[in-house]
Formats: C-alpha cells, sequence, structure tokens
C-alpha cells in the first residue's frame, strides 16, 4: 500500500507539469543552464527532466534528478517544484533524513501542498513516529 501511494504521488511530482502559457517569460539568472555539448534548457524543461527521472523510481535516476535539482535551489529558489522533487529524490535513494527536509521546505513555500504532506505522513508511519 505504501508503495503503492509513493507511486501515485510520483506521478504528480512536476508541479504543473511545464511552463504554462502566462510562464514563459524568464527572469535573469533563471532563464538556461549552460551544459556543454547540449541544448540549454530553461528551468521549467529541467524541474519537468527531473520530474521524469523521478517517476521511473529508479534510485540511479533519482541521483541524477538530485545532481540538477541541486543547482536549481539556487537558481529558481522560488520555485516549490524544486524543494519537492529533492525529497522524492532522496526518499527514492533511500536518505530518509535529506528526504524530509525537503518535504518540509516545500511545504513552507506552499503550505497546501498536499502531497508534500503525503509524504511526510509515509515517512514518519515508516520510521514509526506516530506522535507527529
Amino acid at each position: 500500500m505504501k508503495k503503492l501511494l509513493l507511486l501515485a504521488t510520483l506521478s504528480a511530482c512536476g508541479g504543473s507539469g511545464g511552463p504554462s502559457p502566462g510562464n514563459n517569460m524568464q527572469t535573469p539568472g533563471q532563464g538556461v543552464a549552460p551544459v556543454e555539448g547540449e541544448v540549454q534548457l530553461t528551468v521549467d524543461q529541467r524541474i519537468t527532466k527531473a520530474a521524469a527521472l523521478l517517476t521511473t523510481g529508479n534510485p540511479d535516476a533519482a541521483r541524477e534528478a538530485l545532481a540538477d535539482l541541486g543547482r536549481l535551489m539556487t537558481e529558481a529558489p522560488d520555485r516549490v517544484e524544486v524543494p519537492y522533487n529533492m525529497g522524492l529524490a532522496y526518499h527514492q535513494t533511500g536518505d530518509t533524513h535529506n528526504a524530509k527536509q525537503y518535504y518540509l521546505r516545500a511545504c513552507q513555500k506552499d503550505p497546501s501542498l498536499g502531497r508534500a504532506w503525503l509524504n511526510l505522513g509515509i515517512l514518519a508511519e515508516a520510521s514509526g513516529d506516530y506522535r507527529r
């Protein structure tokens, strides 16, 4: 049941699912990430790419997502999808301490982010912490 619930939340981990028509304007410093030998991706595209990696449930894919999400934490600090997806990535790699920290960061940015609260509950249940 827990794995099914986590997988259900993974399908929604990309936030808005990419840029929306009114969201195509980019602010300085958040436009593109220079990657040698590759096409430069926008912040939205990088978030979507990381979210797609997380839908696999593969710890190696989660580590790959973490590499770019870590950079996005400083490049796009206002985006709630970044700490939420970092929480998912850490959760998938078995690092429950960091998963909890990033889910909490996501909840601070958006207290109505139910999927982050749900995953915090899953972590609490798995550790036997029923008080919180």
